[in-house]
């Protein structure tokens, strides 16, 4: 048998997690930062569509939150 490199042993734990596994407070930091991640990928990406999401982020945002 051959040794996993870093990227299979990562996608291997990722594969055999279950959303079951996680405790209640895991469960929210979780999808917190699976959203934050994807408006992150997506305030990156180029293109008239984003930008529109972008000005709209921009519009709706609270007083309190520093613009990107």
């Amino acid at each position: 048998m051959s040794t996993l490199t870093t990227a299979q042993r990562i996608g291997k734990f990722a594969d055999d997690a279950s959303f079951g596994h996680l405790t209640p407070q895991a469960r929210h930091l979780f999808k917190r930062n699976i959203l934050d991640s994807l408006g992150c990928a997506m305030a990156a990406l180029p293109g008239t569509p984003f930008k529109a999401l972008r000005e709209q982020f921009d519009e709706y945002r609270g007083g309190d939150t520093p613009p990107h």
